[in-house]
């Protein structure tokens, strides 16, 4: 009945998650699941009277987050922290990777001279005569 209002109410309330994707998808569908409940006990409920029943998002995110096993919360806060530098090594590297590239092209004005040397081999019945036939 209020799809929409959840799916925003659990979008603000996961936010304040530091938890994994598994861990906020049970979050979702416990919220889900008390709307429910609620809904068959007050048919008639505004959405405004379900969300003081649920309490603020941040209260409802708080007491989702107590009930997780002690250290969870540092686990994901440090895989967050992990993630982020690593994010950020990626995007360094890709800058000086462009760095590199437009600093390559500034040096060589836009030109790269390739050098070949070619090395010719006959074999010893096909080699041209070693000197010149004399002239008649």
């Amino acid at each position: 009945m209020y799809e929409r209002e959840v799916k925003d109410y659990c979008r603000r309330a996961g936010s304040l998650l530091a938890c994994g994707r598994a861990q906020r998808q049970r979050f979702d569908r416990l919220t889900r699941q008390s709307v429910q409940e609620y809904l068959q006990e007050v048919p008639g409920a505004s959405w405004p009277e379900v969300e003081q029943t649920l309490g603020s998002p941040e209260e409802a995110a708080g007491a989702f987050m107590e009930s997780l096993p002690a250290g969870a919360a540092e686990h994901w806060a440090g895989a967050h922290r992990r993630r982020l530098w690593l994010t950020a090594a990626a995007g360094c590297l890709v800058f000086a990777l462009l760095v590199g590239i437009v600093v390559f092209y500034f040096v060589t004005k836009g030109v790269v001279i390739i050098e070949t040397e070619t090395t010719i081999v006959y074999d010893a019945k096909d080699a041209p005569p070693a000197t010149a036939p004399p002239l008649e």
